[in-house]
């Protein structure tokens, strides 16, 4: 028998991000992006319209806000499941 940890009730384990989707609206590029991707102003509360991700494309490489209405934040593994499996190749 190991004991792997023990009275470490206090400490929070960070919920497993699933993630945000999106369709560019410039040129209909469809990807996937975690929250490591997303470039945040160094304010403490950033509002989503300053937040800012930037279009994979090569040739297109637009930067689209966190509020645009083309990104969709993932709730479950199942809904980006879906959204992986519509889209895919």
């Amino acid at each position: 028998m190991k004991i792997l940890s023990l009275n470490n009730g206090h400490i929070k384990k960070d919920t497993e991000s699933l993630g945000y989707g999106c369709v560019c609206p410039y040129c209909d590029t469809v990807f996937i992006f975690d929250s490591k991707d997303i470039s945040r102003p160094r304010t403490p509360f950033p509002d989503p319209k300053d937040c800012k991700v930037t279009c994979p494309n090569t040739n297109c490489r637009r930067i689209l806000s966190m509020d645009n209405k083309c990104i969709h934040t993932f709730k479950n593994s199942d809904e980006k499941y879906e959204f992986k499996h519509r889209y895919d190749e």
